[in-house]
């Protein structure tokens, strides 16, 4: 009977398994870990979004998300993905770029 893998697939498959057992070995792999930032707090943003002088509309308008996120952000009950994190904390840090953020 004939693989439904090819070749090609079944040395990838092979190869990614063995990479995996090195990842968790804590030896070098073919892969990478991305480490995510630690999320804005409530505090942080609300304080960004304040200092660039923006409605919580013209907040969300400019990183892209809800009013209704921007709210759960301020109050505490969500906290912003990776993404967004950086995008806020690199408006806080250029404010002279937030109007090329609003024309996007």
């Amino acid at each position: 009977m004939k693989s439904i893998l090819g070749r090609a697939t079944k040395k990838d498959a092979l190869q990614a398994i063995l990479d995996v057992d090195k990842a968790l070995a804590g030896k070098p792999s073919s892969y990478s870990r991305v480490e995510l930032p630690i999320p804005a707090s409530k505090k942080e943003i609300l304080e960004t979004r304040k200092a660039l002088h923006l409605t919580q509309r013209v907040f969300a308008e400019t990183v892209g998300v809800s009013i209704q996120t921007v709210k759960s952000w301020e109050s505490g009950d969500r906290k912003p993905e990776g993404p967004a994190t950086k995008l806020i904390r690199f408006l806080r840090s250029k404010p002279a770029l937030m109007s090329h953020f609003a024309k996007i």
